[in-house]
């Protein structure tokens, strides 16, 4: 390994270390509007639409293997339970936002846990988990070509705290290399280390194989949030559901992980803490 890969690698390494870190919150509050905050480039939306292409052809895919419809990402559905979100009565001004602004509402949702790649994989496989959250009974202004009538509000959450598909051209890139390689995902690896963001890419997949139940969950993108920009992300509250981290072991099943879900759920209440 040359010197400058060598510089690059120990960087990368570094900032992938303060991304997956549980660094204390900071009060410097980012406006939303913040110079530097946001840039977007003459060509965005022509890339936009090319991933979005990329990705319909290995959802394709994915429905020619398996003759089933699945996501372009987070294939692999572990668990769908129901619950609630109540807003906490005491917030703050600035974080009443959206569906937070009513202190002590509470709202029906459904979460969906997965993995996160773009393949069925067994839960033996080290890699990203996601959980999806869908609050019912939401009302309000929507995003421009939202239909007026829906009443609901997604969002989405990863056990890796920070994105490493971190601009639109790294996104093509990576996708494209993904449907590029689908069906060898050793060579897919090969590429990846081939690249100058090589640990970023891989740091996902560093991330311990556990039982999700017990995982911090992240937005990994920050959004505008009322003012302000930021990240949001779910926290683990109840002392059973955090001490649930067994790791997976190659003798398990395949499906271990929806296994550990089921088994959990039998019994046992989940509860998060939402933050932004």
């Amino acid at each position: 390994m040359t010197e400058a890969l060598k510089e690059t690698v120990s960087s990368a390494w570094t900032d992938v270390k303060r991304g997956l870190s549980s660094a204390p919150p900071n009060d410097a509050y980012l406006a939303w509007d913040a110079e530097g905050v946001e840039t977007i480039k003459p060509d965005e939306q022509e890339k936009v639409q090319r991933i979005k292409e990329v990705m319909e052809r290995m959802q394709k895919h994915n429905f020619d293997l398996h003759r089933k419809a699945f996501r372009a990402t987070h294939v692999k559905t572990q668990g769908i339970v129901k619950g609630t979100l109540q807003v906490h009565r005491d917030l703050p001004e600035h974080l009443r936002q959206g569906i937070f602004a009513e202190p002590g509402k509470t709202y029906d949702v459904a979460a969906r846990y997965a993995n996160e790649p773009y393949l069925l994989q067994r839960d033996q496989e080290n890699g990203p988990r996601g959980l999806g959250l869908k609050v019912f009974g939401v009302t309000g202004p929507r995003l421009e070509g939202v239909d007026d009538s829906v009443n609901t509000q997604d969002f989405f959450f990863n056990n890796a705290p920070s994105i490493e598909l971190t601009d639109i051209d790294t996104t093509l890139d990576i996708m494209s290399l993904r449907e590029k390689y689908f069906d060898d995902p050793a060579a897919l690896g090969r590429h990846l280390k081939m690249r100058t963001d090589l640990v970023k890419q891989h740091a996902p997949y560093m991330l311990p194989n556990t039982n999700m139940i017990s995982h911090s969950m992240y937005t990994q993108s920050a959004f505008r949030f009322g003012k302000y920009y930021g990240h949001m992300a779910l926290f683990p509250v109840p002392e059973a559901q955090k001490a649930a981290n067994d790791k997976v072991k190659n003798d398990d099943p395949s499906c271990v992980l929806s296994d550990w879900l089921f088994d959990y759920f039998d019994g046992k209440e989940a509860k998060y803490e939402f933050k932004v």
